[in-house]
């Protein structure tokens, strides 16, 4: 523990001035319109910080990690950590206040299970998406059970999951399905990875620290919204952590599966420790509406000002993105609780 302890604070603390040096302007709200669009309800994405998004189109809602606690650098490194109720519904607040709600969100998607992706999810399901069944890892799951979070409102991905050769189950939720993809977590800084490996067994009380959020399988999701007749009206892949190439990939799909992708929501995070990202990805998915995610620092609160995150160059992320966007396509990076809203386009 000391080691992973060591190097937490070490990593962050040498990045602590190393992120961008240029004002790329975060937007509050932002909507992709088409030419011609077509007769369904738009998508809406509201970006909620970190590797978090509320994801809501007609009557189905789904999330993915929501996480606002963010407890500073000096307490991740070598004290507690643990949900603050306050900053949670302080955030809760600031959705419902503007015009939002959780009580329809119907899935919780966890990519893994470390703290800034896991531990606000069991206060966000508890008080706000009772409803909501919780996806992710066979190592998620043993940490929630140290939530006492029922064991009938978790599901675990592991067995069924898609790699990029193979395709891999459907999960159906109200009027949208989701695909986990194997993935992988990036290096966190200088090639070193933090709080890697697995819990095998349901832990008996909540970790204390950070180092007890063990990563898990690593997944990335292909998310359909679908319309009445059951074809698919919005695709969106979404990663929550940078990857090398090719893991976290949609695989191929047959028939009526094979489509486009709508949005492709991509980790700035730790980018720089891998091999062809986001590049990569985006040529495999090749989205029309590009979301850049999890590239604010997590080690302040929501209330100040959104900064890069240390270490993570945002301004070469985007360089890079708009290098292999395709034509017509667009970018936007987000400020935590910005609006995105994306029609959907006649064909």
């Amino acid at each position: 523990m000391f080691r992973s302890t060591f190097l937490t604070c070490l990593c962050a603390t040498l990045a602590g001035c190393a992120g961008s040096s240029v004002d790329l302007n975060p937007v509050s709200n932002d909507q992709m319109t088409c030419k011609e669009p077509g007769p369904g309800a738009s998508l809406e994405i509201r970006y909620l910080g970190s590797g978090g998004h509320l994801i809501r189109r007609g009557s189905t809602a789904i999330m993915t990690a929501p996480f606002f606690s963010n407890p500073g650098l000096f307490r991740v490194g070598v004290g507690r950590i643990s949900p603050d109720p306050d900053r949670i519904d302080a955030a809760v607040e600031k959705i419902i206040g503007n015009g939002g709600r959780l009580d329809d969100v119907q899935a919780i998607l966890v990519g893994h299970a470390h703290y800034d992706h896991l531990m606000d999810v069991p206060h966000v399901w508890r008080e706000y998406t009772p409803n909501a069944k919780i996806f992710g890892s066979l190592t998620a799951e043993h940490i929630l059970r140290g939530f006492d979070i029922p064991s009938d409102r978790i599901e675990t991905l592991n067995s069924g999951a898609a790699s990029n050769w193979a395709a891999g189950r459907w999960v159906s939720v109200g009027d949208v399905r989701f695909m986990a993809i194997q993935s992988e977590h990036a290096p966190h800084a200088f090639g070193i990875k933090l709080y890697g490996g697995e819990i095998r067994e349901d832990l008996s009380r909540p970790p204390r620290r950070a180092t007890g959020y063990r990563e898990g399988q690593t997944f990335a999701f292909l998310i359909d919204f679908l319309d009445p007749d059951g074809s698919v009206a919005f695709r969106i892949h979404y990663q929550d952590s940078a990857s090398n190439t090719p893991l976290g990939y949609p695989p191929a799909l047959d028939g009526d599966d094979q489509r486009s992708t709508d949005v492709a929501i991509v980790c700035a995070a730790s980018f720089s420790q891998v091999e062809g990202y986001p590049e990569g990805v985006l040529r495999a998915v090749d989205p029309r509406y590009v979301v850049l995610g999890h590239w604010e620092d997590f080690f302040i609160s929501q209330e100040k000002p959104p900064r890069p995150v240390p270490m993570t160059d945002v301004a070469e992320f985007v360089t890079r993105t708009e290098r292999v966007l395709p034509e017509n396509s667009r970018w936007v990076l987000p400020k935590p609780h910005a609006v995105l809203r994306i029609e959907q386009c006649a064909e």
